[in-house]
């Protein structure tokens, strides 16, 4: 399943401020299609592998909204609350845990966007903002959620304005943060 037509090249820009920003080592925008999330833009820092980044690109372009994941993107889009996963409290196999390890970072923080209740009163979320931070990132994980709540408005019109579906996942690696270079997934 592809993501539909929208503002990708938007999302991606959005995405790589958010990185910027928070010092993330990674940053990802996913929208909710059906029972699925769909990645939108996918970036990386320049100490980001970028086998790892691919890795990760490809096996979250398509996830399916599982509430027993163990993703903290799922966690969040299920649960309609952001999750904060750290990786010393998990599984370094599987999951969130096991992608923080290769990401280098110690924790991750994901946010549900656009959160209103289903028909069955359940909460049901457009899209979810997620970065992995590294250890020496001190920001206390409100002020990330904070960060990354702030960009909701703006990921909303986006995404209802549908427009053109180019950009890419990125690392940005092969230039200096704030301009993100496109790598095969």
């Amino acid at each position: 399943m592809e993501p539909p037509a929208h503002p990708r090249a938007r999302f991606l820009e959005i995405t790589a401020i958010v990185l910027n920003r928070s010092g993330a080592r990674a940053a990802g925008l996913w929208m909710t299609e059906a029972e699925h999330l769909v990645q939108l833009a996918f970036v990386g820092d320049d100490v980001l592998d970028p086998g790892v980044a691919r890795d990760f690109a490809e096996s979250t372009r398509e996830i399916r909204l599982d509430p027993t994941s163990k993703l903290g993107i799922i966690g969040a889009a299920t649960s309609g609350k952001p999750t904060i996963s750290r990786a010393s409290e998990l599984s370094p196999v599987q999951g969130s845990g096991r992608w923080l390890r290769s990401f280098g970072a110690s924790r991750s923080i994901a946010v549900p966007l656009g959160v209103e209740p289903d028909p069955r009163g359940l909460p049901r979320c457009r899209g979810v903002l997620a970065v992995a931070l590294p250890q020496l990132n001190d920001s206390s994980d409100e002020l990330v959620v904070e960060q990354l709540l702030s960009h909701e408005a703006e990921f909303l019109r986006e995404l209802r304005s549908g427009e053109d579906p180019g950009g890419a996942n990125v690392s940005l690696r092969e230039g200096h943060r704030g301009e993100p270079k496109p790598f095969p997934c």
